[in-house]
């Protein structure tokens, strides 16, 4: 509705299950295994889709976002791989499970990794949203590290309410602009 309506571009977008990166029960903390996610998105998911459709295959004209579980999943690429995007969506979730904290060696790095590149970065959870706490700490550490960003909260919870809300505001007012 929002390209129809003239309020968004054009753009494809591609969704990944990653049911199958599960730790396994007994695992301590966050229960994805992100360095296989972002492996597998890496080595087969972004060049099939650069193969199969007309894609930007340059950072500037490429997003990464997520929700919840994704959300996790797009701060790793921010922070990992801040060189094939220029637009993060970090949304109901963030990855906060004791690998970021007050600067040390990995925050140096990460900082490194993303010093010069244009990256924007839209940081947005629901009200009641029990991912709300993490992204606000993820903020926090990207306050941390130099990264300013956007941040939005809606009036929903951890639901299809607030990843409707947020990604209609990400396509309308984010994304490319």
């Amino acid at each position: 509705n929002l390209v129809a309506g003239g309020k968004a571009e054009p753009f494809i977008v591609v969704t990944m299950n990653n049911q199958q990166y599960s730790k396994g029960p007994g695992h301590q903390g966050p229960d994805w295994d992100f360095s296989l996610i972002e492996e597998d998105f890496i080595k087969y998911v972004l060049p099939y889709t650069e193969r199969h459709y007309h894609v930007c295959t340059y950072a500037s004209g490429r997003a990464f976002a997520g929700l919840s579980m994704g959300g996790a999943t797009t701060s790793n690429m921010l922070l990992y791989h801040p060189e094939l995007f220029s637009y993060y969506g970090i949304w109901s979730y963030a990855n906060v499970d004791g690998s970021l904290g007050p600067a040390g060696i990995e925050d140096k790095q990460n900082q490194a990794r993303i010093e010069g590149r244009d990256v924007r970065i839209m940081l947005a959870a629901g009200l009641w949203d029990f991912g709300l706490e993490a992204v606000r700490e993820f903020g926090a550490y990207l306050r941390e590290i130099g990264l300013g960003h956007k941040f939005l909260i809606v009036p929903a919870a951890h639901d299809w309410e607030c990843w409707k809300l947020i990604f209609a505001e990400a396509a309308e007012k984010f994304f490319w602009k």
